[in-house]
């Protein structure tokens, strides 16, 4: 397809109230998936049969062992054809209903104390605590939204979905959960932030707080692939992530689907999004964060069984809805943090979204 046809093809998409994910990978191509049926599908990775050519979309607040995914049933390469083809689809328009987006910075900074107290009481380790805020966002200026982020963000993975059970979503992540081709598994450990322009060019530079808070999340990957095989890190570098830079290490060992299947459920929620222990982490998410976190610190991606798994966390995301774009933002707090500074972390994270934004306000929006 050409950028014309996916742009026209996107906006079918939109414009049918259908199911669909359009995404692309780290140097891939643009791909739009779409489905007749409104709900998602669900299976339990411990099943026999596995998802096989699929989008999977996981919520943070997932219980249990079953994960939901997109079937492509709809060719979406032709705009006329597509838009024949999704006549008759199902709508996966969530009914409207108020939300209350409530974004102070001293009821954060107060959280976030909290979670400081609590680690220094023992018994916590680091808890990932999150905060939304909202943006006017014109629906008309969505498909542009979205192929601003292809442009501007190569090396992230870009993705629009929308389903019946979590609505219309947009993000931009440079965090891979698990990528798996040919008996090799990789799992991205990222954590600490600093603002790019102050970010040291090598990881040893980095402050112990930001150094630690990675370290943790290294900690937990290794020590889950090494239940299956020798496990080999490379890392910490610095990873850019527009206004920001985080420490990044990749682990990798190799295994059969079956496996990898096994670990995916171990590994999410990993210390980047939730916190460690995690059981105390959730346990202190569930009662001190004033919002739900939907598909926000969930994983999506495409699942292609054999053939490869694609699975992104979803950070530097935002929920879409009545001329609104709600973004998500969130931090690692550990015994080193301090509440202001947390604040202006996600504040900096929130400026990838705000800029994009501003800039469809003033120069293609009318």
């Amino acid at each position: 397809m050409t950028t014309r046809d996916q742009v026209e093809v996107l906006d079918v998409v939109l414009g049918s109230g259908c199911t669909f994910a359009a995404y692309r990978l780290p140097g891939g191509p643009l791909r739009i998936v779409a489905q007749h049926r409104a709900a998602l599908h669900q299976v339990d990775l411990k099943a026999e049969e596995l998802v096989k050519d699929s989008f999977v979309i996981v919520p943070f607040d997932r219980s249990g062992s079953r994960i939901s995914y997109i079937s492509p049933d709809v060719p979406c390469h032709d705009p006329l054809q597509v838009s024949r083809d999704l006549e008759a689809c199902e709508s996966s328009v969530p009914s409207p209903g108020p939300r209350v987006i409530r974004d102070d910075p001293a009821v954060h900074q107060a959280i976030v104390q909290q979670a400081i107290e609590a680690i220094a009481a023992g018994g916590l380790r680091k808890v990932v605590l999150a905060r939304s805020t909202c943006e006017d966002l014109p629906e008309k200026a969505i498909p542009a939204l979205f192929f601003s982020f292809l442009e501007q963000y190569p090396s992230a993975f870009v993705c629009m979905v929308r389903t019946p059970e979590h609505g219309l979503w947009c993000g931009a992540s440079p965090e891979r959960l698990m990528h798996f081709r040919g008996n090799e598994l990789y799992v991205d450990s990222i954590a600490g932030t600093l603002p790019l322009d102050r970010a040291p060019l090598h990881a040893e530079a980095w402050d112990e707080k930001e150094r630690d808070e990675q370290d943790l999340v290294t900690q937990h990957v290794e020590r889950i692939l090494a239940t299956i095989g020798p496990v080999r890190t490379i890392g910490p570098n610095v990873l850019p992530a527009g206004p920001v830079a985080h420490l990044h290490t990749v682990c990798t060992t190799r295994t059969d689907l079956r496996t990898a299947t096994s670990v995916l459920e171990k590994l999410h929620p990993t210390p980047a999004v939730c916190g460690t222990p995690r059981r105390a982490a959730r346990a202190f998410i569930e009662q001190h964060e004033p919002l739900d976190r939907g598909l926000y610190a969930g994983f999506w991606g495409p699942w292609h069984g054999d053939r490869g798994i694609d699975l992104y966390v979803n950070i530097r995301c935002a929920r879409l809805f009545h001329g609104r774009a709600e973004l998500f933002v969130g931090g690692g707090i550990t015994a080193a943090s301090r509440p202001e500074r947390e604040w202006s972390e996600t504040e900096r994270k929130a400026a990838t979204w705000r800029g994009v934004i501003a800039s469809l306000s003033s120069s293609r929006i009318s």
